[in-house]
C-alpha cells in the first residue's frame, strides 16, 4: 500500500503500478482460495470422514495449491491488462457460497447429538463457535467488495472510487486482522484474555 501511494503521488508509473497491482492482488485472490480449501477440506473430513481418508492418503494438497496458483496468476494478469484490480474480485462471491456451503454442512453434523446422547459435548460445541466466528469473519470481509462489484457500472466512476471502493476495500483489510486476534485470543496470547499465561 504505501509504494500504491508513493507512486500515485510522486512517480505515476505504469511499471510500479503494474507490479503493485500484481503483488496487492495476491491478497484478494489467494486469502479466499485458500479458505476455500480449508472449508473444503474440513467438509469432507465432517460429512464424510471415510472419504476423507481415502482422499488424504492419495496427496491431492499440492495439486489444489497449482490450480489456486495459475487461477491467482490468470486473474492477477487481466487485472493489469485492465487496469482494474476488481476483475480480481470474481473469485469472492464462488468461494463464499462453497465456504458457505460446507460450514453449514459441518454445522448441521456438529449439531446432531451423538448416539445415545441428548445434548452436544464441549468439543462439538467449540468447534460449532468456531465454525460460526470463522464464518461471520468471512462474511464480513467479502459481502463489501461483492457488493460493491454488484454496483460496477452503475454509479459514476468518481463516486463509485470516492463512496463505495474505498469502504469496500477498507472493510476487507479491516476484517482480516479479526481472525489472527481471534486465534491469538483463544491460545490466551493476547493481554486482554483471561487464560494469560
Amino acid at each position: 500500500m504505501p509504494l500504491f501511494f508513493i507512486n500515485h503521488w510522486l512517480w505515476r508509473s505504469t511499471n510500479v503500478m503494474d507490479t503493485v497491482t500484481f503483488l496487492s492482488s495476491m491478497v484478494l485472490v489467494m486469502k479466499p482460495l485458500l479458505l476455500c480449501l480449508v472449508c473444503v477440506e474440513r467438509y469432507i473430513a465432517v460429512v464424510q470422514p471415510i472419504n476423507y481418508l481415502k482422499i488424504k492418503a492419495c496427496g491431492y494438497k499440492w495439486p489444489c495449491l497449482v490450480v489456486c496458483w495459475c487461477i491467482y496468476i490468470i486473474l492477477a494478469s487481466a487485472a493489469i491488462v485492465q487496469r482494474s484490480i476488481f476483475t480480481l474480485c470474481l473469485v469472492f462471491l464462488p468461494a463464499l457460497l462453497i465456504d458457505t456451503f460446507c460450514t453449514l454442512s459441518v454445522l448441521r453434523e456438529l449439531k446432531k447429538p451423538p448416539p445415545g446422547d441428548r445434548k452436544m459435548n464441549s468439543m462439538k460445541k467449540k468447534a460449532f463457535v468456531t465454525f460460526v466466528i470463522i464464518q461471520a469473519v468471512l462474511y464480513l470481509n467479502y459481502l463489501p467488495l461483492i457488493i460493491t462489484m454488484a454496483m460496477e457500472g452503475k454509479v459514476s466512476a468518481v463516486v463509485m472510487k470516492c463512496q463505495y471502493r474505498a469502504p469496500g476495500l477498507a472493510a476487507a483489510v479491516s476484517c482480516s486482522y479479526l481472525q489472527p486476534l481471534f486465534y491469538l485470543h483463544r491460545l490466551g496470547r493476547l493481554p486482554c484474555s483471561k487464560n494469560n499465561r
